[in-house]
């Protein structure tokens, strides 16, 4: 029985890798450093992860519908995917890849998305305001890397229990203090209104680094914290009585 699942596993990965060249691939058009690039794809399936790493085109993978995964793994990947949709992905992952805009990816027809990476710090020219961001409203957990963002919107995400902005610019912070049910917030590189913080009253982990504080006194009025990372911190206020 073992043999049989291994066997079909394999026929499952041989045939998702084939997919995969066939759409993103013209070999006729293909130039010899394209051709030399093709030698350096990392496509694997496995465990219901699908992980795709530098793939010239992913412009046509409706394919990936068809296929039983919860993960979609992407990196250092162009002309990223217009339109996926999937009835089984709960975990989303992209780092460095070029996209303009988050609605490239149609992510509402991601009926079930739980967890979304996107780690774009490596690619400046990528960087936007994803304000679209707000059709996660599933989302449980968020983590976003050199991105520039107006989240205002967020407010609507209220499922979140796990976020994390590093090295984004970002706008309309003061709405952090909606996300109620957040558990474990990090922030890297911003000013930071620890008043509007106070309301975050589940929170049991807060990392806040590189930040300028202001009025961390507040921050005894969150009592069920555990874990607290005011670390490399810029300006900060001498705290007494503090306790957590």
């Amino acid at each position: 029985m073992k043999s049989k699942q291994t066997s079909f596993e394999q026929k499952n990965e041989d045939e998702t890798i084939d997919m995969v060249l066939k759409f993103s691939y013209k070999q006729e058009n293909l130039s010899e450093y394209d051709k030399q690039m093709i030698e350096t794809y990392q496509i694997q399936i496995k465990n219901g992860i699908l992980t795709l790493d530098n793939i010239y085109d992913l412009t046509s993978l409706e394919f990936i519908q068809l296929l039983n995964i919860h993960t979609l793994e992407l990196g250092y990947c162009d002309n990223i995917i217009p339109k996926l949709e999937s009835k089984t992905i709960t975990q989303l992952h992209i780092r460095n890849c070029q996209i303009q805009s988050v609605k490239n990816f149609q992510l509402d027809n991601l009926e079930i998305l739980e967890i979304c990476h996107l780690d774009m710090n490596d690619l400046f020219e990528s960087k936007t305001i994803v304000q679209e961001i707000v059709m996660f409203q599933k989302l449980k957990e968020l983590y976003l890397t050199g991105w520039d963002i107006d989240i205002s919107s967020f407010s609507l995400m209220s499922n979140l229990t796990k976020l994390a902005l590093n090295y984004c610019e970002l706008g309309g912070i003061a709405v952090l203090s909606l996300l109620v049910n957040l558990e474990e917030l990090c922030i890297d590189q911003k000013e930071v209104d620890i008043i509007s913080l106070q309301h975050l009253t589940k929170l049991t982990k807060l990392s806040l680094r590189h930040c300028n504080l202001d009025n961390i006194y507040a921050l005894r009025l969150l009592t069920k914290l555990e874990v607290l990372d005011i670390s490399l911190i810029k300006k900060i206020l001498i705290l007494l009585c503090f306790r957590i």
